[in-house]
This record gives C-alpha cells, structure tokens and sequence, in this order.
C-alpha cells in the first residue's frame, strides 16, 4: 500500500495508543508533491585544471629524470594528498623530501 495518500494521526489516552490513517482527500488536503531529486553534489577537496596541469608537468620531469614506475605512482599519490590540502608543487615535493 502506497502511503503518499495517507496522513498518520496518533492520540494517546492515558494507557491507550490510537494509530489512525486519514486520507488526505478525508482530511482536508492534498497530498504533498514528492521533493525533487537534485543532482549529486560534486567532490570536495579535488584538484583544480591548473594543478592537474602542473602536477602532470612535474611527473612528466620526474620520469625523464629516470624515476622507477613504482616509485613515480608513490610520488604521485603523495603529491595529490598535499596539493588537495592546498600545498604548492614545489612545496608539496619539498614536504615529501624531494631532490
């Protein structure tokens, strides 16, 4: 059974509960228009374009400078974790204790 057109009323009387359901076309209004889906609210705390772009540049050195693969995703991964807390790439690399 569908709720939406039905409206619960409970009385209490000293050691007696009375559970009623009303409908809402009995009790004098109209059903309440179901609220609308809004749409997902986007991630906190992510990179911006801009520090996509530099991170990408400062990995790209790295693994031209011959960074093993390995340690290029440690490297990365740590670097994200700073620059969402708001760090720089250049302090994020010195935070980390790069060259």
């Amino acid at each position: 059974m569908k709720s939406r057109n039905l409206k619960l009323k409970v009385l209490c009387d000293e050691n007696k509960i009375f559970i009623m359901f009303i409908k809402m076309s009995d009790y004098g209004g109209s059903a309440p228009a179901p609220a609308p889906e809004s749409a997902p609210e986007p991630k906190k705390g992510g990179l911006t374009q801009k520090q996509r772009e530099d991170l990408r540049k400062h990995m790209d050195k790295l693994k031209k400078g011959g960074m093993p693969p390995a340690e290029v995703k440690s490297h990365r991964m740590k670097m994200m974790a700073r620059m969402k807390k708001g760090m720089s790439i250049s302090k994020a690399h010195k935070d980390i204790g790069g060259k």
